[in-house]
C-alpha cells in the first residue's frame, strides 16, 4: 500500500529536528515497509525500513548492489561513481569480502568496546571537559605511543585552569 509522500519526509533533514519521527517510522515499517522518498530534483529513491528487508537487500548483491550505481541518493557522472566504488561501503561481493577481511579483526566487539576510554576522552573533549589528550588523538599532533601520551596527559590543566589527574 502506497502512503502518500506527504506522509512523512525522509529526505528533510528538518524532519529529524526534534528527534527520530519514531511514530512515523512505525507506522511506514508496518504499512509501507519500502518506501519510495521523492527528493527535490524530481528523482526518487526507495527506503527500505524493516530489518528483515534490509538483510535481503544485504545479502543479494546481484539484484541490490552497492557496485553498480552507488550508495549516494544523487545520479554520479561515471569518474564520480568510479572514485565512490573505491570506498567499502560501495563494494559488492566478492570484492567486498577481499578488502573486508584484513580489517575485521580490528572491528571485534572485544577490540571495540577496549575503545570505549578513549571514545569517552574524546567525548569529554568535545564537550570542554577534558581536551589534552582527545584533542591530540584527533589531530594525531604526534607520533608517540599511547605510554607516553598517557604519560604527558599528567598534571595537564583543562581549559579552565584546573589540574587534571590521570
Amino acid at each position: 500500500m502506497l502512503l502518500p509522500d506527504a506522509a512523512i519526509d525522509l529526505y528533510d533533514p528538518d524532519t529529524y529536528v526534534a528527534g527520530p519521527p519514531h511514530a512515523e517510522l512505525e507506522r511506514l515499517r508496518r504499512d509501507d515497509p519500502v518506501h519510495r522518498v521523492p527528493m527535490p530534483d524530481g528523482t526518487a529513491y526507495w527506503a527500505v525500513l524493516r530489518h528483515a528487508d534490509v538483510i535481503e537487500v544485504a545479502r543479494n548483491p546481484q539484484v541490490y548492489s552497492a557496485e553498480r550505481g552507488g550508495v549516494t541518493l544523487e545520479d554520479l557522472d561515471e569518474g564520480s561513481l568510479s572514485m565512490v566504488r573505491d570506498m567499502l561501503l560501495a563494494m559488492d561481493p566478492p570484492r567486498h569480502d577481499r578488502h573486508r577481511a584484513p580489517l575485521s579483526p580490528h572491528f571485534r566487539a572485544r577490540v571495540v568496546a577496549g575503545l570505549e576510554p578513549r571514545a569517552w576522552d574524546v567525548v569529554r573533549a568535545a564537550s570542554g571537559d577534558e581536551p589534552t589528550l582527545a584533542h591530540r588523538d584527533l589531530a594525531a599532533v604526534d607520533g608517540r605511543d599511547d605510554r607516553a601520551q598517557k604519560q604527558h596527559g599528567r598534571g595537564a590543566t583543562n581549559r579552565r585552569g584546573s589540574r587534571r589527574n590521570s
